[in-house]
This record gives C-alpha cells, structure tokens and sequence, in this order.
C-alpha cells in the first residue's frame, strides 16, 4: 500500500509494524486469491502499491522456479526496507521499481500475474491506471485485486456504538475530499470489462471483530494511528477522540460486543 497523508503519519518504522500486522491478518485471503489467480505458475508477477513488500516477498517465494516478482511502489523509504529483507534474505526473483502506478515505466515488460490490495482506492486516474495495467499483461495474464467494496456501511459495532458511528462518518468524507474511494471495488468489475478483461471470481470478504482477537486489533491499531491524523487536520476535536477512546475501550470489556469488519471484495480478471 503506498503511503499517503490520507491514512498514514510520519513515523515510518510504526507504519511498516501496522502493515506486517495488517498482511498476517489478511493472509489466508490474500492466499486464496493467488490460487484462485494462479500465480504459482506465474513467469513474472507484478505487485502494485507493494508498501514495504511482505506480499512481494510471499510472492516470490510462492512462484515457479525461474519466475520473478517485481514490487512497485511510489514510496521509496518503503522499497529501500524491502531492498534490505531482500538482501537479508537473499532473495533473488524479487525487484523493486520505484514509481506512481500511473506513470510506470512498463514498456519493456509483460506480466502475466498482476496483483493490487488496498491500492486502486487511492489512485486519482483509476481507468487511466487500469488501462497501463492492461497493456502491460500478456494474453491469458490474471490481474488479483482485494479493495474496499463497502467501509463505512458494513462496518458496523454491536450494540450500537455512537461515537464509532461519529469517528466513520467523519472518516468517510475525509477521504472522500482526498480523492480516496472506499467503495471502489463496487466500480472495478464494470471497468475491467470495458477495458475488454474477463471476470473469474467475485468474493466478498467480511469478518467478525471480537475484543481481542485479529480483526478487532487490526481495526484498533489503524484507530491508534489514524485519529490522532483526523485531530492534526481539525477534523474532530481531542475531546471527540477521548470520548471515543472511552467508549471503545469499555465495549472492549464487554464479551457481547462484536463489529462486522469492512467489506472487501477480491477480484480475479484476465486478459484474453
């Protein structure tokens, strides 16, 4: 995922914990995709908005031998920590290319695996994105995207949670004025197949957030960073922010109390 003002501060090495917690989380998923994709028999991935490039990584080691992964992101303090895991690890089929996915220089490239989590939601030109994407696969090319299709509608705490409510509403049209869509997977199936892709799989992704378990941390820690962001640009005042730490942390006491996760939807296309 790359960075961006819209989700993210300024302390780098925190970011880079959340996101390898956020890829441990949403791994078995991620997994299901790529077989349902077929990357394993992939000759070169590309991985869009690679962040830090724990999925690159898990990618590399997952394809054919002889086959190559390149991680593409515009951040470069994020392909420069990747750049040290893969010399850590010595791992040999994985490149970074440091670049907006808009402006990418894949002339001399052909994919024939493509995969986008969390990505395409913040891309200003998602059809002039899409349309690079295309040109860039080979005939019989997979493109794997996991992206919201619903986040502010279908997360929803049980009971009732005011303050959360108050926190989404304001989130929501926060990105909204950021150009950042968290709907966008409503979108991508029609897109895709005017750009002439052919749709695989539809899967909708939902989970139930308990205290205490993954999903509840995964949204808790993006709370942790976020909100303090929301204060930073006047969005909600401190007071706001304590008064839904307090709501939270007593809802995080109670057994009773679960949340339906955001929706994600994950997406399997071809190129004829």
């Amino acid at each position: 995922m790359k960075k961006d003002k819209v989700y993210l501060l300024e302390d780098l090495h925190d970011e880079i914990q959340r996101l390898e917690f956020q890829d441990q989380v949403w791994a078995d998923e991620t997994k299901t995709l790529w077989e349902k994709a077929q990357f394993s028999h992939c000759d070169h991935i590309l991985d869009l908005g690679c962040g830090p490039g724990f999925a690159s990584m898990e990618l590399a080691r997952s394809i054919k031998a002889g086959g190559k992964v390149t991680a593409l992101d515009s951040t470069l303090e994020y392909l420069e920590f990747l750049k040290q895991k893969i010399q850590k690890e010595n791992i040999s089929n994985l490149h970074t290319l440091h670049s907006p996915i808009e402006n990418a220089p894949f002339e001399n490239e052909q994919f024939d695996g493509v995969f986008a989590r969390m990505v395409l939601l913040f891309i200003k030109d998602l059809e002039q994105a899409l349309e690079k994407i295309f040109q860039s696969m080979r005939p019989g090319g997979r493109l794997a995207i996991s992206d919201f299709h619903s986040y502010r509608s279908s997360f929803i705490m049980s009971p009732h949670s005011p303050k959360l409510e108050k926190i989404l509403d304001i989130q929501h049209n926060f990105f909204l004025r950021h150009s950042c869509d968290l709907e966008i997977a409503r979108k991508l199936p029609e897109l895709l197949m005017d750009l002439g892709f052919d749709i695989m799989s539809l899967d909708p992704i939902q989970k139930i957030g308990k205290p205490q378990n993954q999903y509840w941390t995964w949204v808790e820690i993006f709370l942790h960073k976020f909100i303090p962001q929301l204060i930073e640009e006047k969005e909600i005042t401190k007071t706001l922010a304590d008064e839904f730490w307090l709501e939270w942390n007593t809802r995080k006491k109670d057994p009773k109390t679960f949340f339906t996760t955001p929706t994600f939807l994950n997406i399997v296309a071809k190129k004829p």
